[in-house]
């Protein structure tokens, strides 16, 4: 059963790394707000951290590296062995948009 999850995961991670989508539709929050929202930039995020462009992915969204590591876990353990872990991962995630957010009210 490892293998086909493992399999998997390296399917996605090649598929990532091949492709390039010419056009990533905006975030609606950010097009509606001007504020971007927790996730904005991740999955351009992931498609660089795919390429190896680690800086560039950080830049745009700086989870990506554990969001990652944690999709590659969920591939690999399964999701029964992963769920007591995701409660902390979009507690990370709420916390980070919340600093992403927040100078942005700071200067209106």
């Amino acid at each position: 059963m490892i293998w086909w999850r493992l399999g998997g995961a390296a399917a996605v991670f090649a598929l990532l790394r091949l492709v390039t989508p010419p056009f990533i539709p905006s975030c609606p929050l950010l097009s509606l707000t001007g504020l971007p929202c927790p996730l904005c930039g991740l999955t351009r995020a992931m498609f660089l951290l795919a390429k190896g462009e680690w800086l560039q992915a950080v830049e745009l969204h700086a989870l990506s590296p554990v969001v990652a590591a944690a999709a590659l876990a969920l591939a690999l353990l399964g999701q029964a062995r992963m769920a007591r872990h995701w409660a902390w991962l979009v507690l990370l995630i709420a916390i980070y948009g919340g600093a992403r957010i927040l100078p942005r009210f700071l200067t209106l």
